[in-house]
Formats: C-alpha cells, sequence, structure tokens
C-alpha cells in the first residue's frame, strides 16, 4: 500500500517494480534464452536501471545462467537513451545493499569487471579508471550501469566526451548520438 501511495523512496519503487517485471517476463518467455526476442525496455539511466541488475540478477540465481550468458541476455533485453537534461544523482550502494543485497554484489562485480577491462586497455591510468568506473566513493552511477549493461546507449555528444568516454572508446558501436 505504501509503494504505490509514493510513500517510499524512489530506488525502493523502481526496485519494486523491476522485479515484478522480470518476474512477469521470466513466467512469459520460459525459454529465457529467447528472452531477448519477448522483452525489451528502454532505460533512461536514472532509479529504472535497476531492472537490468534484477534481470541479472533472476538469470544467475533462478535460472542458474552463466555469468557472460546472463549478460548476453541481459543486453539484449535492454538500451539506454540518456535524456539531455540528465539529472541522476549516484546512488549509495549502502542503500542498495540494505534493499537487496544480492543486487548490491552485482552491482559491484559489473564495476570490478568493468574496471579489469579498462585496466588492461589502459594500464596504470588509475584516474580514468576511476572516472569511469560505476561505483567511485561508496556510490553507484546507474547511468554508467546502465550503460555497461544495455546492448545499445542513445546519448549526447557531451555525455560521449564526458562521464561516458571510456566506455564509448572500448565499444564505439554500442553508442549513437543524438542530439
Amino acid at each position: 500500500m505504501r509503494l504505490n501511495s509514493g510513500a517510499v523512496s524512489p530506488l525502493s519503487g523502481a526496485y519494486f517494480r523491476a522485479a515484478a517485471e522480470v518476474s512477469r517476463a521470466l513466467e512469459d518467455c520460459p525459454a529465457w534464452r529467447e528472452l531477448p526476442g519477448a522483452y525489451s525496455r528502454e532505460l533512461d539511466g536514472g532509479v529504472d536501471s535497476i531492472a537490468a541488475v534484477e534481470l541479472l540478477r533472476a538469470l544467475l540465481d533462478e535460472k542458474r545462467a552463466g555469468w557472460e550468458e546472463a549478460l548476453a541476455v541481459v543486453a539484449g533485453c535492454f538500451t539506454l537513451r540518456i535524456p539531455p537534461s540528465r539529472a541522476g544523482a549516484p546512488i549509495p550502494i549502502e542503500a542498495l545493499r540494505a534493499l537487496q543485497m544480492r543486487d548490491a554484489g552485482l552491482v559491484c562485480t559489473v564495476n570490478d569487471r568493468l574496471c579489469s577491462r579498462m585496466w588492461d586497455a589502459w594500464p596504470g591510468d588509475w584516474l580514468r579508471i576511476g572516472e569511469s568506473a560505476v561505483i567511485r566513493d561508496e556510490e553507484a552511477d546507474f547511468t554508467l550501469l546502465a550503460a555497461v549493461l544495455s546492448s545499445h546507449v542513445y546519448c549526447t555528444k557531451e555525455e560521449l566526451a564526458g562521464p561516458l568516454r571510456a566506455l564509448y572508446t572500448l565499444d564505439p558501436a554500442r553508442f549513437t548520438e543524438i542530439c
């Protein structure tokens, strides 16, 4: 009842909506490997990005998918369109941990794998890696998280030159500039 009245935090509301949506999607498509053809969603880089993490959790924990296979299915289901007036505030990782510990752990794992990939590309460039990490100062950048977990990212030239620069450099084919 509190969820419906808006008396919960935006993160909590987004999490419960995502959990219900992911559960429905998996029920509607029992052959979960085919989920990208049956379920798709556009994220805006805000708290709605928790949906990608929740789908990853469900695939790993409930469907017993392997990490790479689960990531491929998640990426096939989500695209990211960053609005020009992006104002997504970072989410304290402790807030996510208090809400859903497993999802917080997955965000940390996504961050670790991204940082490892950047380390391979730019060894010793701690500044670039730190600026492009999903988790900085114990806060998760959900826009960057959504960019990592989505198959395609639509964003402005400023985003490509700023926070998404490292990801764009690693995988430019996933990005489309919008005006």
